[in-house]
């Protein structure tokens, strides 16, 4: 447990780090249409486009023969219990987070 947070901590240094090199990147209409909406419907554009991209790769895991070697570490466990679906492939671990 320690370690999956430990390497979540700096994959997310690294991800404000990366994100804040590439922000100019960012659609500045978009950035400005988005901001412009309430908090809560912002809120809720943020949670809808992450569980869009999260379910698109997931699926991707499930689809493309290459990611589902990697992602089928993730069902490998014989017994479901709390940490199975911490499981992951270093790699998967890498792409996706």
């Amino acid at each position: 447990l320690f370690n999956h947070l430990s390497v979540g901590a700096v994959l997310l240094c690294i991800n404000f780090f990366v994100h804040r090199l590439f922000s100019w990147a960012a659609y500045e209409p978009l950035q400005q249409a988005i901001q412009s909406l309430p908090y809560l419907a912002e809120l809720f554009v943020a949670v809808l486009v992450a569980d869009l991209v999260q379910y698109a790769a997931h699926r991707a895991y499930h689809e493309v023969p290459f990611l589902w070697r990697i992602h089928a570490v993730h069902h490998s466990t014989r017994t479901l219990d709390w940490l199975a679906g911490s499981r992951l492939h270093i790699v998967e671990l890498l792409i996706t987070r």
